[in-house]
C-alpha cells in the first residue's frame, strides 16, 4: 500500500479493480502505517515458505506483484511467479467471460499443484495430487 507504481495509474479506471475501490479496501482495511500486513514489501521475508504470485497483465496490482516477487527471489525465497498476459485483476472469477481465464487459471492450479509435489516429494511425503 506504499509506493508509486507505473500501473497504478496506468489501469486503475476501466480494468476491473477501480481506483475508487482501491481507496475503499484502503480505508476498510486501514493498516497501521508501514507495517507489513499492509505493505508486504516491508517486511523481512527470510526463512519464508515458497512463494507463488500470479499477477495480471492490465491489473493496477502488477508492479506492486512484481516488485514483491524480486524481493522474495533476493531473500532467498523459492519463488514461482507468472504474469498472465492480456488480462484483469481477478481473472479467475472472470472465467465464464473471458475465454482465456479458464485456461489461465488452469495453468496457475497447475503450477500449485507441481509446487506442492515438490514440497512434499522433499518431506518424503507421498503426493494425493496426481
Amino acid at each position: 500500500m506504499r509506493g508509486d507504481y507505473p500501473s497504478v495509474q496506468a489501469f486503475s479506471d476501466g480494468y476491473s479493480l477501480h481506483s475508487s475501490e482501491m481507496r475503499f479496501y484502503q480505508q476498510a482495511y486501514n493498516p497501521a502505517p508501514g507495517h507489513w500486513r499492509g505493505s508486504p514489501l516491508v517486511a523481512d521475508l527470510t526463512g519464508a515458505p515458497p512463494i507463488l504470485l500470479v499477477t495480471a497483465a492490465l491489473d493496477p496490482l502488477r508492479d506492486q506483484g512484481r516488485a514483491y516477487a524480486a524481493k522474495a527471489i533476493g531473500a532467498g525465497v523459492s519463488t514461482t511467479y507468472r504474469e498472465v498476459a492480456g488480462t484483469i485483476h481477478g481473472f479467475a472469477g472472470y472465467r465464464r467471460v473471458i475465454p482465456s481465464a479458464q485456461i489461465d487459471f488452469v495453468a496457475v492450479l497447475e503450477i500449485a499443484a507441481a509446487m506442492i509435489r515438490e514440497s512434499l516429494a522433499s518431506t518424503g511425503i507421498v503426493s494425493p495430487i496426481g
